[in-house]
């Protein structure tokens, strides 16, 4: 199962906060317009300040 938790716009980006659950456990993964930037996938849902430092590193800012 997957369900979005928070979205963000930074700009003209849109950020997603993605929660997946299988048989493994729950896993959650940062998309910045659909693309996942993540990898591998969080144990714990970020903050907004890892939300932050994700996209600036995503975007070649950091």
């Amino acid at each position: 199962m997957e369900r979005i938790l928070e979205t963000h716009d930074f700009g003209p980006h849109r950020v997603d906060i993605l929660e997946r659950a299988d048989d493994e456990g729950t896993s959650y993964v940062v998309l910045v317009d659909d693309v996942i930037v993540t990898d591998p996938p969080l144990p714990t849902p970020p903050r907004l300040e890892d939300v932050v430092r994700i996209y600036a590193r995503s975007q070649g800012q950091v």
